[in-house]
């Protein structure tokens, strides 16, 4: 690597006009998403009344001075509702439920049975915890965490990925589309090129990804102050997550594979996030070596990604090994975004299944960058 050598490839880079206008349109379009979030004030504000005069727990005291005082009804309601589901749960029964919705059968169904008593001792620590009696914004903080973290870092992660995919072509096939690529092979610094690119590559694609959750979150957080929020765990009573087959469903508790508040949670899926980031900038710069044609590899992963779909939709119908492969994917992580570091319902059979995923895909790719290097240090020219 010469950072003489990256800092110019970041130069041409940065000067393609192409990329302000994407990173300033999408900075636009998450401005909009933000102003979207439609949240009672009045409510709002009564509920952070509770978490500051009577504490972030509900306890018998605190049920007993709301019904007592508490003007707002939906307030009082909320807070009478509230109860310590860990208390009684176990992960058999949230088994059953799942395998009843989906249906699931043979082999698929005892990994699924095995997963969720893993989930016990998670379940227990809830329980001492009493982390279901967190007060967090009530009823509000269901829709309010969704759009967090369905709408705005979703669409953050998205719009990150688009960027390093077509950073990703672009960088490995510009020196083809200058009649450069041949020229360069004739020199020792000219045949690590492509390293210093896609190293240059990665740190726009990091940097265009820290200015979007910089940007977008603290203009979320200056319009909607969210203390109570994100200093709840995110396995309050309030918060659930809803899986859905044909015109069924199944609603969970939201079970995270370690208890967490909902600020680690997001901090969490920012840095998983970082890890796809990664893996789907790789995946599209070898693309764009392997067709040396930006078009041409933008093709192969829309076909590759139509394939992919399409599989996992014909084999989720009878859930078998195929399917159970198709799961451990980078792109099945990304489609179970809503779900990442809960039990994720069907869609896993081992505990941090994603985060599995996105390390283990990191180390092979970085095993076959270095083998990759070593062939095209030795490339002859054609």
């Amino acid at each position: 690597m010469n950072l003489r050598l990256v800092g110019f490839e970041i130069k041409k880079l940065v000067e393609q006009p192409i990329i302000f206008l994407f990173l300033f349109g999408c900075l636009l379009f998450n401005t909009g998403l933000l102003l979207t979030l439609d949240v009672n004030d009045d409510y709002l504000e009564s509920i952070k009344q509770v978490n500051i005069e009577e504490g972030q727990k509900v306890t018998p005291e605190l049920k007993e001075n709301i019904l007592s005082k508490e003007k707002n009804q939906r307030v009082k309601n909320d807070i009478k509702s509230v109860e310590d589901i860990y208390d009684t749960l176990y992960g058999e029964e949230l088994s059953k439920k799942m395998i009843g919705v989906f249906q699931v059968q043979g082999n698929y169904r005892k990994k699924l049975e095995e997963k969720y008593q893993q989930l016990n001792p998670v379940i227990m620590q809830l329980s001492k915890e009493k982390a279901a009696l967190d007060v967090a914004l009530g009823s509000e903080t269901l829709p309010v965490f969704n759009h967090l973290k369905n709408v705005v870092l979703k669409a953050l992660l998205i719009e990150s990925l688009i960027f390093a995919c077509l950073i990703g072509l672009f960088s490995s096939t510009a020196e083809k589309l200058t009649k450069t690529d041949k020229l360069l092979l004739t020199s020792k610094i000219g045949r690590k090129v492509q390293v210093n690119k896609y190293i240059a590559g990665i740190c726009l694609s990091l940097l265009f990804y820290i200015i979007l959750h910089l940007f977008s979150l603290s203009t979320l957080f200056l319009f909607y102050p969210m203390t109570e929020l994100l200093d709840s765990s995110v396995s309050t009573y309030f918060l659930t997550n809803i899986y859905e087959n044909s015109l069924l469903f199944v609603e969970m508790p939201f079970i995270t594979w370690l208890p967490m508040s909902i600020k680690n949670y997001v901090i969490f899926s920012i840095l998983l996030g970082l890890g796809l980031l990664i893996i789907y900038f790789t995946l599209f710069f070898f693309i764009g070596l392997w067709k040396e044609n930006m078009a041409k590899g933008l093709g192969v992963a829309i076909v590759l990604f139509c394939v992919h779909k399409g599989l996992v939709s014909y084999t989720s119908s009878k859930m078998g090994y195929f399917f159970l492969v198709l799961m451990f994917s980078p792109q099945q992580v990304l489609e179970n975004y809503s779900f990442w570091f809960t039990e994720t319902g069907p869609y896993t059979i081992m505990p941090f299944q994603e985060t599995v995923v996105v390390s283990v895909s990191l180390v092979l790719l970085s095993g076959f960058s270095l083998l990759f290097s070593c062939f095209y240090s030795k490339k002859e020219v054609l």
